[in-house]
């Protein structure tokens, strides 16, 4: 008896059974059945069923149940080959992580077979509060504020004890005092550690040797050199170029401008202590307190203003009306109230607007800066789907980043085939654009939009989803499974005119293997 997992990727999860690659039932099945058997007893075809979302942990959680899965073909001594398409692999690699931590060789894996996968490179966050979920980081937060009170509380009662005359603290005592308030935060964090450790199993060192030396052998890749998902990805590390642009800021800052002068007025208006500095300077004997309503102040700025520039003004012009005193004070106090004011504030509010403006652009550059770094960010994670807790999502790789060695891509005769096809499917697809956008345009639910672009990841139009689609390269996956320990080719297949091909593209594949350039860099 020997078993067949297949695990499907992003966005394609449903039932067991239907039309998929991966369902029972499909055209796959039915070739592969076709094509290998089992060299003892019944050959099984089993999906592995996940929620197929753009996330690291649901990768991880269908890794973990996948382990769970393979762990009952372990007991029962059963062969079995595990096949995944997209980030279907990594859900298997996640699955191989899993038996590497728990020292599990899984004897009875034959093959674990990749297709189109863009594995993620994670690597684990330096501080540990950052590797905590939400209450660890609550507890971490209490325990560190406990521990700086102790610590204050003691150095306050021996800042009491000495100045009563007690004598000080010893060494000793001191050390003994720091250390049993510091008990607790340094306890929790060396079980957290310890914790930690057990849960980010993904990149632990021992781990991620163990998966190299005892699963790198049974690996075999397929993946087309312009696979849109594998390409996608890994150029998404590289992309950074401006969103925000240097300036994009400044005009809002400039907006701001138009509030803060009148606000900077009204904060100077009602506060005191400016009414009672303006009052020394102009020596108006105004002095306010004793309950006066704080409003007159603004009346009393004014006349108090408009007195102190008409009397300037006399001293450098006298009285050039050459009319009555009182007519003369009347038309000075509408000169300096409708022109020179005005013409004041004015120039005020230029040096405001300038100084606003400069500093808008020191300021907008570094929002810039930081604008642009948070968003990229944010890009990269919805693309790697980066959500779990304790590490972050750095780059895409051909192969899983605990393995040493790399895969090449498709033979150039069989990767040309697949792209003819999604060449053929791509002319055919203007009508399938325009019912999309309609019901993108038109849908009112978000679930509705989500179903249109999850068809749409669907279509053989792109590489990444037309592998099975060709019949050539169901059958090298068979001959890849064939080779395998527990299973062999039908007769029907060993007398298959493409039997020959499909075995030289196995070889060239096996036989172009390469050490990994892995890393982030």
């Amino acid at each position: 008896m020997a078993t067949i997992i297949t695990v499907h990727g992003t966005n394609t999860t449903g039932p067991e059974e239907g039309d998929s690659w991966w369902q029972k039932g499909s055209e796959f099945e039915r070739d592969i059945r076709e094509l290998v058997e089992s060299e003892d007893g019944e050959l099984k075809f089993e999906p592995h069923v996940w929620d197929g979302a753009n996330s690291e942990s649901s990768r991880r959680k269908a890794g973990e149940r996948l382990y769970r899965k393979i762990l009952g073909l372990e007991d029962s001594h059963e062969s079995y080959c595990l096949v995944g398409h997209s980030h279907g692999g990594s859900v298997i690699s996640n699955a191989l992580l899993k038996a590497s931590a728990k020292k599990n060789p899984l004897e009875y894996l034959k093959k674990w077979i990749t297709i189109g996968t863009p594995f993620i490179f994670t690597r684990k966050n330096f501080l540990l509060f950052s590797r905590l979920n939400f209450i660890g980081k609550a507890a971490y937060v209490t325990l560190i504020t406990y521990t700086l009170i102790m610590a204050l509380t003691i150095y306050s009662n021996i800042r009491i004890n000495v100045r009563e005359g007690e004598a000080p603290h010893g060494t000793t005592e001191l050390v003994l005092l720091i250390a049993m308030c510091s008990m607790p935060l340094i306890l929790y964090y060396i079980i957290m550690i310890f914790i930690n450790s057990k849960s980010l199993y993904t990149n632990r060192k021992k781990n991620i040797k163990y998966s190299d030396k005892h699963f790198a052998g049974r690996w075999f890749s397929l993946w087309h050199k312009n696979d849109e998902a594998i390409q996608g990805l890994r150029s998404v590390k590289s992309l950074n170029f401006n969103i925000f642009a240097k300036d994009f800021s400044v005009p809002a800052f400039l907006f701001l401008s138009l509030f803060i002068f009148p606000l900077m007025f009204l904060y100077l208006i009602f506060s005191q202590a400016f009414i009672t500095w303006f009052d020394i300077v102009t020596g108006a004997g105004h002095l306010v307190g004793g309950g006066q309503d704080i409003f007159e102040n603004v009346g009393f700025v004014a006349n108090t203003t408009n007195s102190f520039i008409l009397n300037l003004f006399r001293q450098i012009f006298g009285h050039p009306f050459g009319v009555s005193t009182q007519t003369d004070h009347l038309f000075g106090i509408m000169t300096v109230s409708i022109i020179i004011v005005p013409l004041l504030l004015f120039v005020l509010s230029l040096v405001l607007m300038f100084f606003v403006k400069t500093l808008a652009i020191y300021l907008s550059r570094l929002l810039s800066r930081i604008s642009n770094s948070l968003t990229w960010s944010q890009i990269r994670k919805s693309a790697y789907g980066d959500d779990a807790i304790g590490d972050r999502s750095l780059d895409a790789q051909y192969s899983p980043m605990w393995m040493s060695k790399t895969s090449p891509p498709l033979p150039e005769s069989l990767g040309n085939e697949i792209l003819s096809f999604s060449n053929q499917e791509a002319a055919k697809s203007l009508p399938k654009f325009r019912d999309a956008i309609n019901q993108l345009a038109f849908s009112e639910s978000e679930g509705s939009k989500s179903d249109v672009i999850s068809e749409y990841l669907t279509w053989n139009e792109l590489i990444h989803t037309a592998y099975f689609s060709l019949p050539r390269f169901r059958k090298l996956v068979a001959f890849a499974i064939a080779q395998s320990e527990g299973f062999r080719a039908t007769n029907q297949f060993k007398n298959d005119p493409d039997h020959e091909l499909v075995g030289k593209w196995y070889d060239e594949i096996g036989a172009n293997e390469e050490p990994a350039l892995q890393g982030a860099g």
